[in-house]
């Protein structure tokens, strides 16, 4: 009889000419449809939906019938929902999801299931930032008094929308609610993890925090706590509280190795043991952990998360020398954020590695346009790139207040460490410039113990730059260029060089300071490190050399975005896969693809691997710890 009827709607000209069922026009659709009553049409759609799971339809194809069904409490529809739920968080799709998982709870789902797809909506709100929502819907599901372990992913997941939404207090609050009244011994560790990790960024909070998680940390270093983002946690403080390096180092990559990761209960731990391993001079460890989060994030189209990951590596791959990289990671990062926040959000990565590619003006722009938000430790941070950014724009008397005091929060803090919080580093000599020597060799000082304690060779090359620089000591300055020159830090090295050249130039050893100079200007231009290229072309011109200029060619051309994408290409994904781990549309990766290939002179996607490697940095020595 269907047969018949289709056959007899096609001789009308009422059906499309396509393989799938289905009317000519919308407006044959919707006249057709109006001839039935809502029941009829929602008991329509319901036997579609059955139909065609009968057949092997994709559950999507079902899903979208049952959406349209009027809820009767039935079982079949919220298992088929929750089973196209999945299928779209596992493809990427959390919107799609939401969808289903709204319509599966009005069906109204069983009252045993109702608890979890409350967790799992919430999360799946917050996978695309919808703060306001994901509060609201966990907040009614720790309502439902759901059983312990769902209660404490609430707990948690409830606590990461507080704070992407911009309370901080209120995320660190319901974690330490939920604490209160656990009993058991693993999700009490899991709670204990998070609040520890957000309640050191307090300094209202933190002591209270580190005395809790000294507690755990006995436990740590004698092999007794199996909770990676405990061990994270207890070894990045170590490191971060400037403590010497090798226990702490050791407790984050245990962590790793039992399983931390960027996602769900161990959000908040990853970034301080990422963190961790950067500060102790292991950015090419970091970045092998940072480019596995990303590859898992993509795909979930997780954008906060992606946002989050990426303005990590924009700071390790400048840590590597590989500032068009950094430049590229931290715009895909801004953008992201200006996306799922707002335009006055930026990774303060991003600001860094802006100044270094010669764009101060724009780097204080963007700090100039930045609302006080989140947690004090991150005000800190902003603070202290933004003097950073200050001082490159040449607003110096405006910079040391700005350094100071965000030295001052990062040190109530224990923040410590001198490449974590390097304001002492950026300070003393701002300090001197502006005649407050007094201050600038108080600051030097303490740079120097606090190095000196730690064992990070960059954090020991950088205080003998600035105790060089501010004695005029050339045996400290040739010094720092050999500690930084054993480690994979490029920019601390031509820095470190540069300040050489130039106090070689002062003492009238001018054909030494030439020599150092050409080595600084070789050194920031591998890098990518635009301004000081130029200071140190500058400065070997001033001595008397005669630099080369260098051409632009090759990946130097591309743009950071080109360079975003033309990465993701030569690791194998597709140009959909890619656009959907951007957020950006099919045509622009097409689009940049094609100026991309046009750029390298490389016919297609084949070479671009080849294209992209280039010359590497050189390889800095194992560090031994």
């Amino acid at each position: 009889m269907a047969r018949d009827v289709c056959e007899r709607l096609d001789q009308a000209a009422l059906l499309d000419d396509a393989d799938q069922l289905r009317f000519a026009h919308p407006l044959v659709a919707r006249a057709v449809a109006s001839t039935a009553s809502a029941v009829q049409r929602s008991a329509g759609h319901l036997q579609a939906a059955r139909l065609l799971l009968e057949v092997g339809a994709p559950l999507d194809a079902c899903a979208v019938h049952l959406l349209l069904a009027r809820p009767a409490a039935d079982d079949w529809v919220v298992s088929v929902l929750v089973d196209a739920a999945a299928a779209a968080n596992a493809r990427g799709a959390p919107t799609e999801a939401i969808g289903y998982l709204q319509r599966a709870l009005a069906e109204p789902a069983a009252e045993p299931l109702r608890a979890g797809l409350t967790l799992d909506l919430g999360t799946a709100q917050l996978r695309i930032h919808e703060t306001a929502e994901a509060q609201a819907t966990l907040r009614r599901g720790l309502a439902l008094e759901p059983s312990p372990e769902i209660r404490s992913a609430m707990a948690t997941v409830l606590s990461q929308a507080f704070f992407l939404g911009g309370d901080p207090d209120a995320a660190l609050d319901v974690l330490e609610h939920e604490r209160a009244g656990e009993h058991d011994e693993r999700r009490l560790r899991v709670l204990d993890s998070n609040a520890i990790a957000l309640g050191l960024l307090d300094p209202r909070r933190s002591e209270l925090m580190r005395t809790r998680l000294h507690e755990y940390r006995h436990q740590a270093e004698s092999g007794g706590l199996p909770e990676p983002t405990l061990n994270a946690l207890a070894g990045a403080e170590a490191v971060l509280s400037a403590e010497p390096g090798a226990i702490g180092v050791a407790l984050v990559r245990q962590a790793f190795t039992a399983g931390l990761t960027a996602f769900d209960e161990h959000t908040f731990t990853y970034g301080w043991a990422i963190c961790a391993l950067d500060a102790h001079d292991l950015s090419s460890e970091a970045i092998v952990h940072m480019d596995r989060a990303l590859a898992q994030a993509r795909p979930r189209a997780d954008a906060a998360t992606t946002a989050y990951l990426l303005s990590y590596r924009a700071h390790l791959a400048m840590r590597l020398g590989r500032l068009a990289e950094a430049e590229a990671d931290g715009r895909g990062a801004y953008e992201l954020l200006a996306r799922v926040e707002d335009e006055a959000s930026f990774p303060p990565a991003l600001l860094d590695v802006l100044v270094e590619r010669g764009a101060a003006e724009e780097a204080w722009e963007l700090y100039q346009r930045h609302e006080p938000k989140g947690s004090l430790q991150r005000s800190a941070m902003v603070d202290l790139v933004g003097g950073r950014v200050a001082v490159a724009v040449g607003r110096d008397a405006e910079a040391l207040p700005m350094l100071l005091r965000a030295g001052e929060l990062l040190d109530a803090m224990a923040f410590r460490h001198p490449q974590f919080a390097p304001w002492r580093a950026l300070a003393a000599p701002l300090a001197d410039e502006l005649g407050d020597r007094g201050l600038a060799i108080r600051l030097a000082a303490e740079l120097s113990a606090l190095a000196n304690r730690t064992g990070a060779p960059t954090a020991i090359a950088q205080a003998l730059r600035v105790y060089g620089r501010l004695h005029g000591e050339l045996k400290a300055l040739t010094t720092s260029v050999q500690v930084a020159g054993g480690t994979h830090d490029l920019l601390e090295h031509a820095r470190s060089l540069t300040e050489l050249g130039v106090a070689q130039a002062e003492s009238g050893l001018r054909e030494d300071a030439r020599e150092t100079l050409r080595g600084a200007f070789a050194t920031a231009h591998e890098a990518g490190a635009l301004t000081l290229a130029a200071r140190a072309r500058a400065e070997l011109i001033a001595a008397g050399g005669r630099p080369r200029r260098a051409a632009l060619k090759g990946v130097d051309a591309l743009t950071p975005t080109e360079l975003q994408v033309a990465r993701l290409a030569a690791e194998g994904q597709s140009n959909r896969d890619i656009a959907d781990g951007l957020f950006v549309s099919l045509k622009t990766v097409e689009q940049h693809l094609a100026r991309t290939y046009a750029k390298l002179e490389i016919p297609g996607r084949n070479e671009l691997a080849a294209a992209l490697a280039g010359p590497r940095p050189r390889q800095a020595p194992p560090l031994v710890i």
